[in-house]
């Protein structure tokens, strides 16, 4: 997501550069389980991902501002976990900072995010 975010930037600086329009973008990071494959009939078939933790990714994204990063608290404790079950450390060059409780369309209930930043 980080490299995303800063290649993102780039390409917005070339294209201002020569007058073009560069729409921002924030992203929105979810895990958990997922029906990920070729989904639908013999007359009409589509790779795709389904489920609560997709949704959530993809509210999650409409509710970034321009070159944010968010999760939600339970992707941000597993991530932090793997890393430190991996090397014993904290996470290297990023900073978690909460951001509270929000509701989002279709969730069911408020979801705790952070906001992802890298050095």
């Amino acid at each position: 997501a980080d490299r995303i975010i800063k290649g993102h930037a780039r390409w917005q600086k070339q294209r201002e550069a020569v007058g073009l329009i560069a729409p921002a973008v924030g992203l929105g990071i979810a895990t958990g389980e997922m029906i990920v494959g070729n989904i639908g009939t013999s007359e009409r078939m589509d790779y795709t991902v389904l489920g609560h933790n997709v949704n959530l990714g993809a509210r999650l994204c409409g509710k970034a501002g321009a070159g944010e990063i968010i999760t939600v608290r339970e992707t941000h404790n597993a991530a932090r976990s793997a890393v430190a079950d991996w090397t014993g450390d904290p996470i290297p060059h990023f900073h978690f900072e909460p951001r509270g409780m929000i509701e989002l369309k279709n969730i069911f209930k408020p979801v705790e995010i952070v906001a992802v930043t890298a050095d």
